[in-house]
């Protein structure tokens, strides 16, 4: 399900319905691969956990590879909290985001 959202780009909340898992799971599940995804690459393993040399990829590449990752799971995980604040204005019937413009209380 992990490789639906982020190969397919599949909606999380489309994947939820679908399939009888709770967002918050597949949330989870996204979180912990992303972690680990990053954690292997840093290690200098392929996607399949195989070690890389520094001769199959020059360092800068590597490094660039790693920052667009971490930038991709940083979107990611952008989206996810954004779908939790919707998520709990619709179940709260509160507004918790604020709106451009608006000016902080002086309470």
């Amino acid at each position: 399900m992990v490789n639906l959202i982020l190969e397919q780009e599949l909606p999380i909340r489309e994947l939820s319905s679908r399939y009888g898992v709770a967002k918050w799971t597949l949330y989870r599940w996204l979180d912990e691969y992303s972690t680990t995804r990053v954690n292997s690459m840093k290690k200098g393993e392929d996607k399949k956990g195989k070690e890389i040399s520094s001769e199959d990829i020059p360092t800068k590449d590597m490094e660039l590879a790693l920052l667009r990752e971490e930038l991709r799971i940083e979107r990611l995980r952008t989206a996810a909290y954004k779908e939790m604040i919707h998520q709990a204005e619709q179940y709260y019937k509160i507004q918790i985001e604020k709106k451009s413009g608006s000016k902080q209380s002086n309470k």
